[in-house]
């Protein structure tokens, strides 16, 4: 889902149950306006009013692709075999000897392994193609068997074909051979018969599989209401974000006892706007915790906010030994 962090934080969200907290303006218990929480599946449908042109720096969707990407369309084409070789033995005085070409290799898989140093999608190309196997030589050689391809993902990553998920990628060093390589032809050795004494029979090697597979990281579905973690999204522009912040973790705690106590993050939003620095040092000075200011509209610091939520995810999978 392309830019989802720059649409939860801009943009008021309808949204089924389940995974990221955003926020709209209401009157809260303080008689302050505060922000009413909402949950953020990936699947949701805007209802905020569309955000109006600027001048500013905004940041492009092609920028955003770059600090945090979770979700990505592949195809994948394995390698083809190689082709079977046509030849006979030769020797002095003795030109037409029996059949020697030999096999083809086989084409090489492409294989997604994962690696827990990645944490994003957003270095997976749009398309793989395996390597083809060498072609079979003459002196019965067998044509040498392609090496597979690996493509490194993040832990979490939930592999999907025309919405169905064929694969859920929870454990470092797990691997899916998402294609398999194509078969190597045959040699005319291979067609020697008490019948057939001088085959001219070769078969070219086969084409490999191919595969159009949906790549979707499955972290962003674990900051929410009924998960793992929590963010809690303040205004800069109002009077007193600390006060938003009190009424947030009140209304949450009316929800479920101590919900607000849930690992979280603190994001302090609109940070282009002026007179917000001074909000913020008065912000960090109310609340001993570690706050991520940002910009949703020029997209700035996005890329600290990512990081955070995928050490809040990797702390809570070490002290739990549960893989989401």
């Amino acid at each position: 889902m392309k830019s989802v962090i720059w649409r939860i934080l801009c943009e008021g969200l309808e949204v089924h149950s389940g995974s990221v907290i955003t926020g709209s303006k209401h009157l809260g218990r303080c008689g302050n306006s505060a922000i009413i929480f909402r949950t953020l599946s990936l699947s949701c449908q805007l209802c905020g009013k569309t955000q109006g042109s600027s001048k500013k720096n905004e940041l492009t969707e092609k920028k955003l692709t770059r600090y945090f990407v979770d979700q990505r369309r592949v195809k994948f084409q394995a390698g083809s075999g190689g082709d079977g070789c046509c030849s006979f033995h030769s020797e002095p005085r003795k030109e037409w000897g029996g059949p020697d070409g030999g096999n083809g290799g086989n084409g090489g898989d492409i294989i997604i392994k994962v690696n827990k140093q990645i944490k994003s999608l957003s270095l997976i190309s749009s398309s793989y193609r395996g390597e083809n196997g060498e072609s079979g030589r003459s002196k019965n050689c067998y044509g040498q068997n392609a090496a597979p391809k690996y493509v490194q993902v993040p832990v979490g990553t939930v592999l999907k074909e025309e919405g169905r998920t064929v694969a859920d990628l929870a454990q470092h060093g797990q691997e899916y051979v998402a294609v398999h390589g194509g078969a190597g032809g045959k040699g005319n050795r291979f067609y020697l018969s008490n019948e057939i004494r001088a085959p001219m029979t070769t078969t070219a090697g086969e084409e490999g599989e191919e595969r159009v597979l949906q790549l979707e990281l499955r972290t962003m579905a674990h900051a929410g209401l009924r998960c793992r973690f929590l963010l809690f999204v303040l205004d800069m522009s109002s009077p007193k974000p600390w006060d938003e912040l009190e009424c947030l973790r009140f209304e949450l705690d009316q929800y479920e006892a101590g919900l607000s106590q849930r690992p979280h993050a603190i994001l302090a939003n609109k940070m282009d706007l002026s007179g917000t620095k001074e909000k913020l040092e008065e912000l960090r000075r109310r609340v001993k915790e570690r706050i991520i200011p940002l910009s949703a509209l020029t997209g700035s610091n996005t890329e600290e906010l990512i990081l955070h939520l995928r050490e809040l995810y990797d702390q809570h999978t070490e002290q739990t030994g549960f893989n989401w």
